[in-house]
């Protein structure tokens, strides 16, 4: 995480509604340093907002299917950068 993450959480719950359906929340809580939290408070925002919906349309489509959504297989085919030790 960048620096000025000073903690991030993302809870989830899934309820059986009966007739093969499902409904799941999802709860993220982002907290910035103050200063780095009025630049990048917007702008996170934004961008997590966008990332819940694709995750949302992944899941629903991986409860619909039975396999991951084909987003998800291009995502894991791409190489993965190694962090520094």
């Amino acid at each position: 995480m960048p620096f000025f993450v000073k903690g991030l959480s993302n809870s989830w719950m899934v309820q059986s509604l009966g007739n093969s359906k499902a409904q799941v929340e999802m709860c993220m809580e982002i907290s910035l340093m103050p200063v780095f939290n009025l630049l990048m408070g917007p702008m996170m925002r934004i961008q997590m907002g966008g990332l819940l919906k694709q995750v949302r349309e992944e899941i629903k489509y991986f409860a619909e299917n039975g396999i991951p959504h084909p987003r998800k297989l291009a995502a894991q085919q791409k190489p993965q950068l190694k962090a520094a030790s």
